[in-house]
C-alpha cells in the first residue's frame, strides 16, 4: 500500500506537470530495513520502474535528508512492535521525547503522509496525541482496513 501512495504521488507530478526528481520529490520513512527491499519489489511489480530508485530508507538513516512529499509507514501490527518503534523515547522537563518521531515529522518540506494502525498507535500516549492533533487539524484521513489494503484510499 505504501508503494500505491507512492505511486499516487507520483502521478499527481506528471499530472500537474511538477518537475520530478528522485533525489527531491518523494521519499519513504519505515522503521524496518526488510521493508524497503519489500516497497521497492512492490513499486518494481506495478511497472514503476523510474521510482525503484526513489529514498526508502528508515529513520536513521533518513537525517540529514529531505524531500518534498514523505511517506512515513509505522509498519506496525502488533503491541511489541510499537514498543520497538518507541524505544528511544525520553522525558526532558516533564515531556516525552522521540528522536526518531521528530526526525520523521521534519524531513518533509510540502507535505507528509502518515501511514499506521490507529488502534496500536493509540496505545501510546505520545502517538496519542499526535493522532488528535491531526484530527483536530482536520487532515486525518480513517479508512477501513480492507478498503485501505484494496487501495480505495486513493480516490
Amino acid at each position: 500500500m505504501i508503494a500505491k501512495m507512492v505511486e499516487a504521488v507520483w502521478h499527481l507530478y506528471q499530472k500537474n506537470d511538477r518537475p520530478f526528481s528522485l533525489e527531491k520529490s518523494i521519499g519513504v520513512i519505515v522503521p524496518y530495513r526488510n521493508q524497503i527491499a519489500m516497497i521497492r519489489h512492490e513499486l518494481d511489480r506495478l511497472g514503476l520502474k523510474e521510482l525503484h530508485d526513489i529514498t526508502i530508507d528508515t529513520v536513521e538513516r533518513y537525517q540529514g535528508s529531505e524531500r518534498e512529499v514523505i511517506i512515513y509507514g509505522f509498519t506496525i501490527q502488533k503491541r511489541y512492535q510499537l514498543d520497538f518503534l518507541t524505544g528511544n523515547v525520553f522525558e526532558e522537563d516533564g515531556d516525552r521525547i522521540d528522536r526518531k518521531l521528530n526526525v520523521a515529522l521534519t524531513r518533509a518540506r510540502e507535505q507528509l503522509f502518515l501511514v499506521g494502525n490507529p488502534y496500536l498507535l493509540n496505545l501510546d500516549p505520545l502517538f496519542r496525541h499526535l493522532i488528535s492533533y491531526v484530527k483536530q487539524a482536520g487532515i486525518y484521513l480513517d479508512v477501513p482496513y480492507m478498503d485501505f489494503c484494496e487501495d480505495h484510499f486513493l480516490y
